[in-house]
């Protein structure tokens, strides 16, 4: 019976750090800064209407980074074309990453005090916070990185290799929306 309060205890725990940073979120929003995001709006509202990449100048986005620029589009065709629609897909996987770092943490060390504590961490980390409330694919991306690391561990120590078929999948995911070197 213990054991069970103490399951429930970890997850109302993480659950409020999670609205914490939801919050902060929140609080911290910057908007349109009139960079990529504004390119990247600009690259959904055209593949909306069928002229999709028309006028490209060709700076500073890469047009190919098709998975980033269909997901915010779908957004679009869900909340109309506002800045709401342009943030909520990086807005929603910056609050998945936090229950990211709660599981991955947790997968290496089998710790809930540093699980906690990485939970925390990412709900407050300030790169994460400005990122979430702006039209950038790197939190995707990020999260998508993690993931994929996750399901290599989880591999790893389960011994199984259906795991290890998540993870290059979450890979090759992160490849659509930002390419980077893992």
């Amino acid at each position: 019976m213990k054991k069970i309060n103490s399951d429930y205890k970890q997850y109302y725990l993480l659950a409020f750090i999670i609205l914490l940073g939801f919050l902060a979120r929140l609080f911290f929003q910057v908007g349109h800064i009139f960079s990529d995001d504004a390119y990247y709006s600009n690259f959904c509202y055209t593949l909306l209407n069928g002229d999709f990449g028309k006028d490209y100048l060709g700076y500073p986005v890469f047009p190919l980074r098709a998975a980033f620029i269909g997901l915010i589009s779908i957004s679009m065709m869900i909340f109309w074309t506002n800045q709401f629609a342009t943030v909520f897909f990086p807005f929603a996987f910056s609050l998945l990453n936090i229950l990211l770092a709660y599981n991955l943490t947790r997968l290496l060390t089998d710790n809930h005090k540093i699980s906690i504590t990485a939970a925390f961490l990412t709900a407050f980390f300030p790169t994460d916070i400005i990122f979430a409330t702006i039209g950038f694919p790197d939190l995707i991306n990020v999260f998508l990185i993690n993931l994929g690391i996750f399901f290599l561990l989880k591999s790893y120590f389960q011994k199984r290799n259906f795991w290890t078929f998540a993870g290059g999948i979450s890979f090759f995911l992160s490849m659509q929306f930002k390419g980077n070197i893992y």
